[in-house]
């Protein structure tokens, strides 16, 4: 594994926690508090008034990580700035996280500044300029351990911090990185985040280094697209007669449209847009959101239909609270290569959907 998860922001809603809060958790226990465009597409998002943390676990927990995300500041109101979040778990945002990078001072010549759990300021960079709506791309590459760590940090694609031979792990009770996040504000500091992602240093390139150094300094941009056409379907759609009118929203509407099968094997699949304007396919991520309103065991999984077969995603156990769930698709499961743009901007060439499995 090298590339353990990335976030695009695209498919939460402000206002509607459920989504969020089932891949996020935050240190105020809410959701997305508001929605600004994307730079490419979509939605970029902050948490609320106050400076929240939100961490998402890795499936992976590992002691070498690479962290990125694209920061936005909408006001030159001084405090409660961005920053990246490193940590053992989840359970941390009652405490102190393992590192936090946060950019200090006022804009537009803040600094960036690393601290551990035991609050010992380890580096800062050089003054740096960060403009008021300008986006940013944010990007540390940590190594942990309390006397031979390391740290590097890119702004744009430009290393502006690096050190070596520090405390990376200050105080935690462990080496691994179980969870990573941001810190974001709203109402007059205004700090979005977008196209957020972990790596490990596992694994082959190019996902084993900082993302920016293949997808531009500017990082990778995460493009969401959502259901627009039936392919075969044979769940039952809440109202209508399309399946893929009710699970097309951007906005997770909860009970509000959806479609539901109890029979083991019943399986949909869907049409999506083709993309335009890209010439290099790092992941394929397939996400769904699903609960089980009956009572006994539920299972579901994601379907990808790439070339002439389909393929399911990890089986899930469903509760009775809605949860979202992601599929990640380094390769083209159809040839074991890297993903041809052609398949993605090419209409019919992939479709995406959920099985009942059991």
């Amino acid at each position: 594994m090298a590339l353990q998860l990335f976030d695009g922001f695209d498919d939460y809603g402000a206002g509607n926690p459920q989504a969020f809060v089932s891949k996020w958790s935050t240190s105020d226990g809410g959701g997305v508090g508001a929605q600004t465009p994307g730079l490419i597409s979509g939605y970029a998002v902050c948490l609320d008034s106050a400076p929240i943390t939100a961490l998402t676990p890795l499936p992976y927990p590992a002691s070498d990580v690479i962290v990125g995300g694209r920061f936005i500041r909408l006001s030159s109101v001084p405090g409660r700035n961005p920053g990246l979040v490193l940590t053992n778990s989840i359970g941390d945002l009652s405490g102190t996280p393992t590192l936090t990078l946060a950019l200090t001072g006022d804009l537009p010549v803040p600094t960036f500044q690393l601290t551990n759990s035991a609050g010992t300021v380890l580096g800062s960079s050089a003054v740096q300029i960060v403009n008021v709506n300008e986006w940013y791309e944010l990007e540390i590459h940590a190594s942990i351990d309390t006397t031979v760590g390391s740290a590097t940090v890119k702004l744009n694609g430009n290393t502006v911090l690096s050190l070596t031979n520090v405390n990376t792990q200050g105080t935690s009770a462990s080496n691994l990185i179980g969870a990573a996040g941001f810190i974001s504000s709203n109402n007059v500091w205004s700090s979005y985040w977008d196209d957020f992602y972990v790596c490990d240093t596992t694994g082959s390139a190019p996902y084993n280094t900082f993302l920016s150094t293949v997808a531009g300094p500017m990082g990778p941009r995460v493009y969401t697209v959502f259901p627009n056409s039936d392919s075969s379907v044979a769940w039952t759609p809440a109202s209508g007669s399309s399946n893929f009118a009710m699970v097309d929203e951007q906005s997770f509407d909860g009970d509000t449209s959806y479609v539901y099968s109890s029979t083991a094997g019943q399986q949909d699949l869907y049409g999506v847009p083709t993309l335009s304007g890209i010439t290099n396919v790092l992941c394929v991520k397939t996400s769904y959101v699903a609960r089980m309103d009956d009572s006994g065991f539920k299972s579901v999984s994601g379907s990808l239909h790439s070339g002439s077969t389909t393929y399911q995603g990890t089986t899930e156990t469903l509760t009775g609270n809605y949860q979202k769930f992601d599929d990640y698709y380094l390769d083209d499961p159809a040839t074991s290569a890297a993903w041809n743009v052609a398949k993605l901007v090419t209409p019919g060439d992939l479709l995406i959907g959920v099985k009942c499995v059991a």
